[in-house]
This record gives structure tokens, sequence and C-alpha cells, in this order.
């Protein structure tokens, strides 16, 4: 699973882009690693990038995980930025998202909408660029 991670300290921002096939240890890895970084703990905003999303193989406990992470502080949003096609795995994550956090959660197919809504400017300097 190609990943990066980017946190912007000034925005409170974390960035996640995800490529290509996930499976439950990769989540694991990638969230023990953004967990040990000490500029997490200052971060209220969230983008997810996860339009090169090929493959997605998740065990229940692991969707579950994803979608109640990011129960954060009062005023904690994260966007998520999709392909138009979706892994059905990924579009049932995403479901139970909005089902339990549809305050906090925006899922789009637009990078600026996402940026929009976190209240960020739509250029693209954290990470998650448009699409070609």
């Amino acid at each position: 699973m190609p990943a990066r991670y980017s946190i912007f300290p000034d925005w409170k921002l974390l960035v996640v882009e995800i490529e290509g096939q996930v499976v439950d240890a990769d989540f694991f890895n990638l969230r023990e690693c953004i967990y040990a970084n000490p500029g997490y703990a200052a971060t209220e905003l969230r983008l997810y990038d996860v339009r090169g999303l090929e493959s997605l193989s998740f065990s229940a406990f692991t969707i579950w995980k994803l979608a109640y992470e990011g129960l954060m502080r009062p005023g904690a949003r994260r966007a998520i930025v999709t392909a138009q096609q979706l892994p059905v795995e990924l579009r049932s994550a995403l479901q139970l998202m909005r089902m339990i956090q549809s305050q906090s959660t925006f899922v789009t197919t637009d990078i600026k909408a996402a940026r929009a809504w976190l209240g960020l400017p739509t250029q693209t300097d954290f990470g998650a660029e448009e699409a070609a």
C-alpha cells in the first residue's frame, strides 16, 4: 500500500494519501506511524485522499475502527476524497461513518470541496493534489 501522510501544524491538519491495495495490517501500520508522530496530537482537521485506492480487504473490526477514527474533541472534522467508483468495502465503511458521524465527516470526489468544507484554502499545497 503506497501511503503518505503529512502534518501541517499551522492548520492543525493531517493529510493522508492512500493508493493501491490495502489490507488490515497496512491500515494499522499507517495508523501507528501517524500516532507516533508528536505533531499528530495537535491536529483537528483530517484530509484523506483515497482516490487511488484499488482494493480494500478489511475485517469487520477494521471497518468499525476506521469509522470511529476521528471521534475527537468538539469541532474536529475529517474530509474524505474518493474516486467515482469505490471498492464495496470502502463504500460500506463510508456509509457507517456517515451514520455515526454525519456532522464531522464529509465525503466527496472533489478535493477543492473537501478543502473548503474543512475551512482550508483551495490551493494545492496540502499534499493531496488535484487529479490530472
